[in-house]
């Protein structure tokens, strides 16, 4: 018998051979009760008790994770669309204290739900009122999370996350000697496993339905699909990767550390995708709200959250379950409605100029409702805007349109482990 996730045992059918004391048999095909009787909610080989006259009998059944949707919840006509950064600094710490302050308002100016992410330490900045003395005040309607990035693991040095909606904490400070930095041991993690920081992010999360870990940049820090899945399939609070950073973008440093438009990862993306794991992809500014301030520049990367209400838990549950898309600019470029029926994709877009459907990895262009066939892995959707000002022209991956968008993806044939 096979299931999945979210079907509840079906009876109907069923027939017991019932033994008596006295050794005659009979066939019994109602009157019995089972349990679990509620839906199965975890992937794989799952028992049901059959009992029947005090007499019980157990069989298995195999449990699929079905098709993991985040937009089958999403109120599209009534929802609220929050714009949140999950990875900016306005860092407080020696020579870029003089940034904090513009750097907040810099964000504040176009984001509503702001999870900080500042380092050295590797602190939460939360809540924002109590960091009014270095940010200035927080304008009406904008929240935020705790958050921070974490860094300097064992065997990924290279390798930054953030804990999206946790308290944990980790490093010391640095300060600015005249010519560089005087860190204070530890740094970051201190080579910690990844494992052991992860079960620490998660076991100090603010809300129990909410927020969860992110990796940051993969491509700045030389991480290959086959780093990343064990992290995705370490726990379903694992959320995903960064698709774009705009930091790693526009970094034109000559130090060997840094290389220059390691910000995109729609290929690593799509590579994950193929494999059946869910891994929500996420758009940042990174540092560029810091830079951006001093140099009177914007900001590129948010993250559109599709929640009921503009509240903390919301955003996070939000981040949580996928119910959110990724945006470059500040455009009038919005979904409106993604929708998956019966095999059909049907999707609505303000502001597009195009919009594609990107199964397993092959874009096609979106006119009409379209089949997704059946051999599918998983699909995602894009838009672009291609009228007004070109962002990130020189970029090196397409500076031609004026915003772009990324929905989650749907994944058709998820793994039993995500």
């Amino acid at each position: 018998m096979t299931y999945t996730v979210g079907e509840s045992f079906r009876p109907k059918g069923l027939a017991l051979l019932a033994t008596y004391s006295d050794q005659t048999t009979q066939r019994v095909t109602e009157g019995f009760a089972f349990t679990p009787s509620e839906p199965f909610t975890e992937a794989g080989e799952q028992a049901v008790t059959v009992t029947y006259e005090g007499a019980s009998a157990v069989l298995y059944v195999t449990v699929s994770p079905g098709v993991i949707n985040p937009y089958e919840t999403v109120s599209w006509s009534d929802c609220k669309s929050v714009v949140s950064v999950s990875h900016a600094h306005c860092d407080l710490n020696g020579q870029l204290q003089a940034n904090a302050k513009p750097a907040f308002a810099h964000l504040a100016q176009t984001a509503e739900h702001l999870a900080i992410s500042n380092y050295y330490p590797s602190v939460p900045t939360y809540p924002l009122d109590d960091y009014e003395a270095d940010y200035g005040s927080v304008p009406d309607g904008v929240i935020g999370s705790p958050n921070a990035e974490h860094i300097c693991f064992g065997a990924y040095p290279r390798m930054h996350i953030n804990s999206l909606g946790s308290f944990f904490s980790s490093g010391n400070g640095r300060t600015w000697n005249g010519t560089g930095w005087d860190r204070d041991e530890p740094i970051g993690v201190g080579g910690e496993s990844w494992p052991v920081v992860f079960r620490n992010i998660l076991n100090e999360l603010q809300f129990s339905d909410g927020g969860g870990i992110t990796v940051n940049h993969p491509k700045w820090s030389q991480l290959s699909a086959q780093d990343i899945t064990p992290m995705l399939d370490f726990d379903s609070r694992v959320l995903g990767i960064e698709i774009f950073n705009d930091s790693c973008r526009t970094d034109t440093t000559t130090n060997e550390d840094f290389q220059m438009n390691t910000g995109w990862a729609l290929d690593l993306w799509d590579e994950i995708l193929l494999t059946g794991r869910r891994c929500w992809g996420f758009c940042v500014p990174d540092h560029r709200a810091e830079s951006g301030a001093q140099n009177g520049l914007p900001w590129y990367g948010r993250n559109i959250l599709l929640v009921p209400a503009k509240t903390e838990r919301d955003c996070l549950k939000a981040y949580r379950d996928g119910a959110f898309y990724s945006k470059l600019g500040t455009s009038d470029l919005a979904f409106t409605g993604i929708s998956l029926e019966n095999g059909v994709l049907t999707v609505t877009a303000d502001g597009a100029s195009a919009i594609s459907v990107i199964i397993d990895g092959v874009p096609y262009a979106y006119t009409e409702p379209v089949r997704i066939p059946e051999s599918a892995v998983y699909v995602r959707v894009e838009a672009v805007k291609t009228d007004g000002a070109s962002v990130l022209s020189g970029d090196g991956f397409d500076g031609t349109y004026a915003d772009r968008i990324f929905s989650n993806p749907i994944i058709l044939k998820p793994l039993s482990t995500t």
